[in-house]
């Protein structure tokens, strides 16, 4: 006996909305004598070493500033202007609200909204970047009605929320310097 399959019906499908980005190219520089180099100093075995690394982690700042700390638009550069990147929040969607406008305090609540908006979008939400102003609303989130903390005999209470565990994903959270 054999069944007979009803035909199914179209489907409507959109397209991804694809995003675009320039490259920007960072760089610092700094000299060293080779004498600096030579010369044996306490607690450091070559200064070209230690200026690369100070230069590496200030190229890094930058970097991160150019994601989060300025709403810049994308420059695409000639020959007399570099080029720039577009800020990370030109890349976001403006279709997605935590809350009824921008100026909205952020919670808990409106977090996870945006998270399930995201994962229902195709995106797996993992990290999550706040400037140093919000971080203590962040740390409120430990302290939530019906949540318990562990103090036992110590004397020190802490007030962190490092990852927050969902039931779509596991976010960590990230303090950037703007």
């Amino acid at each position: 006996m054999q069944r007979s399959r009803e035909p199914t019906p179209d489907i409507t499908l959109t397209d991804v909305t694809e995003r675009t980005n320039n490259t920007q190219i960072l760089s610092e520089s700094f000299k060293i004598s080779a004498t600096s180099d030579a010369v044996r100093t306490h607690g450091r075995a070559k200064e070209t070493a230690y200026q690369l690394g100070r230069t590496l982690k200030n190229i890094k700042k930058d970097l991160e500033f150019s994601y989060v700390g300025v709403d810049q638009a994308a420059v695409a550069g000639n020959a007399t202007t570099a080029r720039k990147m577009q800020s990370l929040i030109n890349q976001i969607s403006t279709s997605v609200d935590a809350g009824a406008n921008a100026s909205d305090a952020l919670t808990e609540a409106k977090l996870l909204t945006a998270g399930q908006t995201a994962y229902d979008n195709g995106s797996d939400p993992s990290v999550f970047m706040i400037k140093a102003a919000d971080s203590t609303l962040v740390a409120g989130f430990a302290a939530s009605a019906g949540r318990n903390r562990e103090i036992a005999q110590g004397k020190t209470l802490t007030n962190v929320v490092d990852c927050i565990f969902l039931h779509l994903a596991s976010i960590k959270w990230f303090l950037t310097d703007t």
